[in-house]
């Protein structure tokens, strides 16, 4: 008799190993914990050593669109266009890098940078980019001499 397959639905259905499935059954660790604090510091080495840096490998568990909406974000609020004076309507042009551009990956993108820049329409460029460690760059060019 055979033993039954295991199956895990996430993007599946795929099939994985014994050890695999007790793991994904396992509580998840908080990000905001003590244990998640050591445990990142004791990968921080190996990842700056994988992706040949000195400087601090940041993950997400995000898709890229979260890491993208956390790096619209970082505009604003306090962030660099805040500390400027400067808002969303300020910005004249931009470029979107995408680690995999594809008319599906393009869709979603736009729908957050719509949400971000709605009506102002700065002049913007999207485009497939070879990025190290990460999916999604932007760059911004804002007018704050207005």
């Amino acid at each position: 008799m055979s033993t039954p397959h295991i199956k895990l639905f996430i993007p599946g259905p795929v099939e994985v190993s014994e050890k695999t499935f007790r793991a994904m059954c396992a509580p998840m660790i908080g990000h905001r914990g003590s244990e998640f604090k050591k445990l990142y510091a004791g990968i921080q080495p190996r990842l700056q050593t994988l992706f040949g840096t000195t400087r601090p490998v940041f993950l997400s568990t995000s898709s890229a669109w979260g890491v993208m909406e956390g790096s619209i974000r970082n505009l604003t609020t306090k962030k660099v266009l805040n500390a400027a004076g400067v808002g969303f309507e300020s910005v004249v042009s931009s470029r979107v890098y995408l680690s995999n551009l594809t008319p599906e990956n393009f869709q979603e993108m736009n729908a957050v940078y719509i949400r971000y820049f709605g009506d102002s329409n700065p002049a913007r460029a999207t485009i497939g980019a070879q990025l190290l460690g990460f999916d999604v760059e932007i760059e911004c060019v804002a007018n704050i001499l207005s």
